[in-house]
């Protein structure tokens, strides 16, 4: 599993509704969005959720012993989830992103990081409509409600001091305050039904870890709750 825990863009100068992590609050595309980085940034992956593009080119700026350089990339869009980068990429200070659509509900980007997992839970299709029974047994279909997706992953000792310093730069302005994350199944494909999804923890405002007795090593059970 890939998951991307610090969004780097939310210190930027990019649009709000890009930033926002519902989804429906969404970006209306007319031209192509230029976005500042506040700090230089190491970045490795792309986030992308809610759009009717297809196709994406990023253009990316970083900085070389002191020469900038740009690095263009090309992105299919399949579904809500996150995007590897050909290569990673420091000292990222501006980033440009074209499409071919015409609405965006967010963008993200940072260091995404690889957790051995094992599928603690089968993947389950899940609603929260609720149907009414009556006294003679007929069903009236309940109002509102909506369909998503749930999947549980034991990372066995595989956190270590890379992924705790990611959870520490994002916990008290994402994690904390309930952003959902960007995710890649790259090496559960045969076991999982889905590739990608933007899903919550649903015990990520209280993380807590299983640690080794003699290494530096924790691990910890996520259960990913589907968001839009």
């Amino acid at each position: 599993m890939k998951i991307l825990l610090n969004d780097v863009l939310q210190k930027s100068d990019a649009p709000k509704q890009l930033l926002s992590p519902a989804l429906y609050d969404r970006y209306a595309y007319y031209t192509p969005i230029e976005i500042g980085l506040n700090n230089p940034e190491f970045i490795n992956s792309i986030g992308i959720g809610f759009t009717d593009a297809t196709s994406f080119k990023i253009e990316i700026k970083h900085t070389k012993e002191s020469e900038e350089l740009t690095e263009l990339v090309a992105i299919v869009f399949e579904q809500n989830g996150l995007y590897m980068l050909p290569k990673d990429l420091n000292n990222v200070t501006k980033i440009k992103i074209t499409c071919d659509g015409t609405y965006i509900g967010r963008i993200a980007a940072g260091r995404a990081i690889k957790l051995g997992t094992s599928i603690a839970k089968e993947p389950s299709y899940m609603s929260t409509n609720e149907p009414r029974e009556t006294l003679s047994g007929q069903v009236i279909e309940g109002a509102g409600g909506y369909f998503f997706r749930q999947v549980s992953l034991d990372t066995r000792y595989k956190i270590g001091l890379t992924e705790i310093t990611e959870i520490e730069k994002a916990y008290q302005g994402q994690i904390s305050k309930g952003y959902p994350f960007f995710l890649l199944f790259e090496e559960e494909a045969l076991r999982l039904p889905f590739l990608r999804l933007y899903a919550n923890d649903i015990n990520q405002q209280n993380l807590s870890f299983e640690s080794s007795v003699n290494r530096f090593l924790f691990s910890k059970r996520f259960t990913f709750k589907e968001r839009f």
